[in-house]
């Protein structure tokens, strides 16, 4: 896929690393959201987002958040079934057309 510029972006990381990270202006309002909302509870979520190319140059577009239940719960660093679950549901809802 071709790199087109992005609207409503920020880069993350080191500007003359590559890949370039963007992410777009509402999936870090997104995670500020939820992140207020947990208070002190740890709260986590999926990154979703494209690959592309330009120039030899490799470009990471960040359109998409879902987050993930039961983090509190897990006794590990590893997310059960039912989380996988929830995860990919909430994709084929919400993001099965990301860009």
């Amino acid at each position: 896929m071709m790199f087109e510029p992005p609207k409503s972006v920020r880069q993350i990381g080191e500007p003359s690393k590559n890949p370039r990270i963007y992410v777009e202006d509402y999936v870090i309002t997104f995670a500020r959201q939820l992140a207020s909302q947990a208070g002190d509870k740890e709260v986590a979520g999926v990154l979703l987002g494209k690959t592309c190319m330009k120039q030899r140059e490799k470009y990471i577009k960040i359109s998409g958040l879902v987050a993930i239940d039961g983090m509190n719960e897990l006794s590990g660093h590893t997310f059960t079934h039912q989380m996988w679950t929830d995860i990919y549901t909430q994709i084929k809802e919400h993001f099965l057309d990301i860009e």
